[in-house]
């Protein structure tokens, strides 16, 4: 009896189809996983939205503090996101990392602190592994760390009040970060969102690596993706643009509006 097979020519078409199928579904399945970690990101604001929330109606009206330097022992710091000590390592010590933050106790859970789409990159030896902004200028309280190129005006010294806020809809508390990294040429994770003041000083930190997107949550709570602009007259324009860092606008104008408590005029 003569067994069936198939021929070289037949095995080789079959190999030639799954090929062609195999090179059009890996892009849609990396798309795929892009979105999912985008919509992973997007929860992850919307719960440190509702965190800042939570954390003002406990304290009068008083939105999250940008950070308290120093406030027991000198070089011990507790951050919005985190708690340090000059010279020990993040998460070193029981009193130490995101779980001792001011804003941990309104997500009970570290994770949302972290963006898949962030894993990687360069960890700042001062900041520590965060993958998002505060509004550290007009909400959070600039304190210490004002603009390399002094505080604009308008900008609060001290935890803004909640009342402040005139648009919580416009109005940007936290979003995808990072700074850059003069010495190494990239992109660093970097805590504090910095808005547009002083175009020619001017420091993007506005992040978009989800499909050209950064993420955003506002002061009402909601979430969504935003493209950024880079202004065109800073140091190392070019480069800052090809790392997708830049500012969060809503229209073709780069200012202050999203971040000032305002909203777009």
């Amino acid at each position: 009896m003569k067994k069936s097979a198939f021929t070289l020519i037949e095995l080789l078409v079959v190999i030639a189809i799954i090929a062609i199928l195999a090179a059009i579904l890996f892009p849609v399945f990396a798309q795929a996983r892009v979105k999912a970690r985008q919509t992973a990101d997007l929860s992850n604001l919307k719960q440190l939205a509702l965190g800042w929330l939570m954390y003002a109606q406990d304290y009068d009206e008083t939105v999250l503090p940008t950070g308290l330097q120093g406030p027991w022992a000198p070089g011990y710091n507790v951050y919005w996101y985190t708690a340090t000590r000059t010279g020990a390592a993040f998460d070193s010590a029981p009193d130490l990392g995101p779980r001792n933050g001011l804003i941990y106790p309104y997500l009970k859970n570290a994770s949302i602190l972290g963006d898949p789409a962030a894993s990687g990159m360069p960890v700042s030896p001062v900041w520590g592994p965060i993958h998002y902004a505060y509004n550290v200028c007009y909400l959070g309280g600039y304190g210490t760390f004002a603009h390399p190129g002094g505080p604009m005006p308008g900008w609060t010294q001290n935890p803004a009040a909640l009342a402040s806020v005139e648009v919580p809809a416009d109005t940007i508390v936290f979003q995808n970060s990072a700074l850059w990294n003069t010495v190494e040429s990239r992109p660093t994770l970097h805590p504090w969102a910095w808005p547009p003041s002083s175009r020619a000083g001017a420091t993007p930190t506005a992040h978009a690596r989800h499909n050209m997107k950064a993420n955003v949550a506002f002061a009402d709570g909601h979430a969504k993706a935003f493209s950024v602009q880079t202004p065109t007259n800073i140091a190392n324009a070019a480069a800052i643009k090809n790392a997708n860092l830049g500012f969060v606008t809503q229209g073709a104008a780069i200012n202050d509006a999203l971040y000032n408590g305002k909203g777009t005029p």
